[in-house]
């Protein structure tokens, strides 16, 4: 049976004054049977975006544990990441009384802190993955994660894995990230 239309509802005359949006039963997303074919489509996906970082990368990959992409900034954000580490759990809340440029207070908040990107390594860090290969798996997995994340942007506005997969490609592998 074909959905009865959903009756306008005029907007209230002051912005701030709420209004009621009608609710139909038929608006309710009802699971359907492409879900679990669209679930290997995407996983696929991830893994074809883990696999373009690193070959994108290479040879980082074969050398995670004793070398970085550049000789400039990735010596600083890992010392960075592994100063966080072990603030948080050796020194408790002096975070950014770090032991670089005494005796400066609070020198860490001269540079990035990343501590939220330190937060996603600690789990790697605890299972005793040292700072330059938790670095390393951040770097290729950053690569993939904003190839994926583009990729399902690119597949919910057109409906199309094809527009995702293109999408991702052109935002997580663009030249300028290299």
């Amino acid at each position: 049976h074909p959905r009865a239309p959903l009756p306008l509802v005029p907007r209230p005359p002051h912005p701030t004054l709420p209004y009621r949006v009608p609710y139909h039963a038929s608006a309710m997303r009802q699971p359907d049977a492409t879900a679990g074919r669209t679930a290997a489509i995407d996983a696929a996906s991830a893994l074809l975006f883990s696999l373009l970082s690193v070959i994108m990368t290479w040879p980082l990959a074969r050398v995670l544990r004793t070398a970085v992409a550049d000789p400039g900034d990735p010596f600083l954000s890992t010392w960075i990441l592994d100063w966080d580490w072990y603030a948080t759990f050796h020194r408790g809340v002096s975070l950014f009384q770090a032991n670089i440029f005494s005796p400066s207070l609070y020198p860490l908040a001269y540079s990035d802190n990343v501590y939220g990107i330190a937060m996603l390594l600690f789990p790697l860090r605890a299972l005793g993955m040292g700072p330059l290969t938790a670095f390393n798996v951040v770097i290729l997995g950053g690569f993939a994660f904003s190839g994926f994340a583009a990729y399902l942007l690119g597949r919910s506005i057109p409906g199309s894995p094809a527009a995702g997969i293109t999408t991702g490609l052109v935002d997580g592998f663009a030249s300028f990230r290299f």
